[in-house]
């Protein structure tokens, strides 16, 4: 039998739930193999008793369709650093960390803009950091869309 060890049932449910990880303790010393889709995921799959011997890392790949979908922009339209994050709303993703960053970057006069692409309603602890560190005019949150859309935000448009 072999488990796939994606990402948030091995990185952080395990901590957040004590009964969760004594039955990956019980377990995964059971288990024939591992499918992990990063080295990271297979380390944590360790703690909780996956022999580092069973574990194969195949990290998940972007259909050549998809990439070709994206274009190199023809010349820079201004001279701002264009920052893009994609992923659902989740602390896991950093986003706060990444507004604390974009405040290093205001900070020191380096012109950029920041969008966070991600489904659903943007957390309200967001909202707050972004007007708290005055990026109201650099951050921007989207809902989430076609990957061939993101390309084109990638390109200024």
């Amino acid at each position: 039998m072999v488990l796939s060890l994606r990402g948030a049932h091995i990185n952080y449910s395990p901590i957040a739930n004590p009964a969760l990880a004594a039955m990956y303790k019980t377990y995964f010393p059971k288990f024939d193999g591992f499918h992990a889709v990063s080295d990271a995921i297979g380390l944590e799959a360790q703690k909780y008793g996956a022999e580092a011997s069973k574990i194969t890392t195949i990290h998940s790949l972007i259909p050549q369709a998809t990439l070709d979908l994206y274009k190199l922009p023809s010349e820079k339209k201004d001279n701002k650093l264009n920052i893009i994050s994609v992923g659902r709303h989740h602390w896991k993703k950093g986003y706060t960390v990444a507004l604390d960053a974009c405040k290093i970057l205001k900070d020191k006069e380096i012109p950029f803009l920041y969008t966070i692409i991600a489904s659903g309603k943007t957390p309200e602890e967001l909202l707050f950091q972004r007007h708290d560190l005055g990026l109201v005019e650099e951050v921007f949150f989207l809902d989430a869309m076609p990957q061939k859309n993101i390309f084109k935000k990638d390109e200024g448009d």
